[in-house]
């Protein structure tokens, strides 16, 4: 810190200047920065004691000097040999130099009566900031940035990085305008998202003279193999996989859930649209591993209403045995839906300085307001709020037509054989009962059949059993009528159809592909004994024999 005496010179303020007998004291403070590292600006604090005199009295005279002396952010003057030039919002001989702290800035004035009214002895002080290169400088923009950054790290491993800093700018008044606020330098700020990570937080405070901007970033590492999916702020999705029986039919179920958050410029739609990419790559797996025996049966989306989320789930089927459970559904397989550059491109209009709603501050929406001044209110303009972007709609939920042996949705078909003995009753002719004892229908507990008089009827067996077959069942099957199932042998014995039915209907549309079932009860009588028969299994393809030696294996 420097203190200088100045016996002589000329020492002016907003018109006002002392006359060269006056006592002037300047003390020059260099500001630092906030880290300590540099001299933003030199802070001059300029102390001068005068004696006014007028022989008409110092009243007029003192209201005039203490209106010019107690305003701030006009010019000052202050010169005199053996002390550089001190210029503050005039022309220099170096040029216009600014205050860059809405300087100066008058701290006090105080008088003295000397000789009655017609004298006194005043003193005024005054503080102004300049920006010093070798000489003094017209500064504007930036003149301090400074930065700190913490890194958090949990049991996971995971990286939580956390940049605080701040920025200010060289600014002075301009009548009750201002000419430049810090809002206007946030693009300055931009340290880069590293790969993985998600920016989750920015805070930015901008001060009340609107000199410096106070920040906080915060980017968050995605505990995830895969990347997002362009547009997609936020994500949760499960892939479950069991192996099931449905109607005697051997299925591998799947099902998918996911939770997606678009961020604020992207449609809802494409939320739909991340949603099929995630499935239908899980499902092209399962088709390369059983060649189009994939079905989708069922798909449920769940909008939320008041805000940017939306929840989905479908329901498909594998149309064959347990084979590789695990790697043929594909769990724990790359997405390879895009890279994590494509996201983070996707959504960086949000993940700029001003996030989705591009707010900022203006210098027209500010101004200086004092009792002597504009009493205008501030002006707090609207911001646009920015389109949404274009949906993506190519990727669409849908089944495609399976192979003959792959579409079968459910099957049922059970064989039941039905034996009947040639038979004959004859009744023996006799006296009639003169009385038939009562009978009791419930005798205690049990149901009485009493026995009366007389000859029981003779049962003759007349020759060897008859023996009926019946084909019952239910089918459902995508893309594919049902035809009707027909047996013509039983084991050892010949079958020939004799009655029942056989029903068919279209069951409606499955992603893009019609449903058939069907359901049956046929009638069918065998020549003889059919020696073994083993449960049916399917006969869904046409007639076929049933058997020990002739057993369907299914579709």
């Amino acid at each position: 810190m420097a203190s200088i005496i100045i016996p002589f010179g000329t020492v002016a303020y907003n018109g006002y200047e002392f006359d060269g007998a006056s006592h002037v004291t300047i003390r020059c403070e260099p500001h630092y920065d906030d880290a300590q590292r540099t001299v933003v600006y030199h802070r001059y604090t300029i102390n001068v004691k005068a004696v006014i005199a007028d022989s008409g009295g110092t009243g007029m005279t003192l209201a005039d000097i203490r209106n010019r002396l107690t305003k701030a952010g006009k010019s000052l003057i202050v010169s005199n040999q053996g002390f550089y030039n001190l210029y503050a919002n005039v022309a220099s001989p170096d040029g216009f130099i600014n205050d860059v702290a809405f300087g100066p800035k008058p701290r006090m004035l105080s008088w003295t009566p000397i000789g009655s009214a017609y004298a006194c002895e005043v003193e005024w002080e005054c503080e102004t900031c300049i920006a010093y290169c070798v000489i003094p400088i017209n500064a504007s923009g930036i003149i301090a940035m400074n930065y700190q950054v913490t890194y958090s790290i949990d049991q996971r491993g995971l990286t939580v990085r956390t940049i605080s800093g701040y920025y200010e700018i060289a600014m002075t008044r301009t009548l009750y305008t201002i000419p430049d606020t810090a809002d206007a330098y946030r693009a300055w700020v931009n340290p880069r998202i590293p790969t993985r990570f998600q920016r989750t937080t920015q805070n930015w405070n901008l001060s009340l003279d609107k000199r410096r901007m106070d920040y906080t970033i915060v980017d968050t590492e995605i505990p995830s193999n895969n990347p997002y999916p362009n547009g997609v702020v936020k994500i949760d999705a499960k892939h479950s996989v069991r192996w099931a029986r449905s109607r005697g039919w051997t299925h591998l179920w799947n099902t998918i859930s996911v939770d997606i958050e678009m961020a604020p410029d992207q449609p809802m739609l494409n939320a739909y649209a991340a949603f099929a990419a995630i499935v239908k790559r899980r499902v092209d797996i399962a088709k390369a591993a059983y060649s189009e025996g994939v079905f989708l049966d069922d798909v449920s989306v769940e909008e939320h209403l008041f805000s940017r989320q939306c929840s989905f789930s479908v329901s498909y089927r594998i149309l064959s045995g347990l084979r590789q459970l695990l790697a043929d559904s594909g769990l724990w397989t790359p997405l390879g839906l895009n890279t994590w550059g494509q996201w983070a491109y996707s959504i960086s209009n949000i993940t700029g300085q001003r996030g989705y709603a591009n707010l900022q501050n203006l210098a027209s929406n500010d101004s200086i307001v004092d009792p002597c001044g504009s009493s205008e209110r501030i002006p707090w303009d609207a911001e646009a709020t920015p389109p949404l972007r274009a949906s993506d709609s190519r990727l669409l939920l849908r089944n495609e037509t399976p192979a003959l042996d792959k579409s079968w949705l459910d099957y049922q078909c059970r064989l039941e054989i039905e034996r009947e003995r040639a038979v004959v009753r004859h009744a023996v002719l006799q006296i009639p009962e003169a009385d038939d004892p009562t009978w009791n229908q419930n005798s205690g507990s049990q149901v009485t059949y009493p026995v009366t008089s007389g000859t029981d009827d003779i049962v003759q067996r007349s020759g060897r059993a008859r023996y009926y077959a019946r084909l019952v069942g239910f089918a459902r099957r995508a893309g594919h009528p049902i035809p009707k199932p027909a047996i013509t042998t039983v084991g050892t014995a010949s079958a020939t159809e004799s009655g029942g039915d056989f029903k068919t209907w279209l069951e409606g549309n499955g992603l893009g592909v019609p449903i058939y079932a069907a359901e049956w009860d046929i009638m069918y009588t065998l020549d003889g004994p059919p020696g073994d028969v083993l449960p049916i299994t399917n006969v869904a393809q046409g007639v076929t024999n049933v058997g020990v030696a002739d057993q369907p294996t299914g579709p």
